[in-house]
């Protein structure tokens, strides 16, 4: 199917670490919470690289340096480790389909209108041929 990207901004820095947590979170794909130490996805996003004011701005020797750099829009989210499996899963059924690498998982927060949404339910199949721990989560075998 294909996940085309229908956001307001795109985003020049991502950086995806993925480890036990390092303080107390909530998924943002299914709302669960994530303990210290449990593992998760932690992913940020920055809509430019440089700062707009101080790109923009013609400063003069005299001027004032910039004191708020304003780097447009600005993404931080979790997502537990079930729902990274999930979205492997997803990827893998993608990447058969033949998408582009940018269009194989859903925006963050749309994990479940996609399963939801998949009518004939290859998401949730591949997610528990791929991971049987899966299986008692609920949202993902109805």
């Amino acid at each position: 199917m294909c996940f085309y990207d229908d956001g307001d901004w795109c985003a020049m820095v991502t950086d995806v670490t993925e480890g036990p947590a390092d303080k107390p979170t909530m998924c943002i794909e299914c709302g669960a919470a994530i303990a210290i130490g449990e593992n998760r996805k932690h992913v940020f996003q920055q809509e430019e690289e440089e700062c707009l004011r101080c790109e923009y701005e013609e400063l003069g020797e005299d001027d004032e340096p910039c004191v708020q750099h304003d780097y447009g829009n600005v993404f931080e989210c979790d997502v537990c480790d079930s729902c990274v499996k999930v979205l492997r899963a997803i990827e893998a059924v993608e990447i058969v389909e033949g998408c582009p690498v940018y269009a194989r998982q859903p925006l963050f927060g749309e994990l479940r209108d996609a399963i939801e949404y998949d009518s004939d339910g290859r998401y949730a199949a591949r997610a528990l041929a791929m991971f049987p721990e899966l299986s008692s989560v609920e949202w993902l075998s109805k």
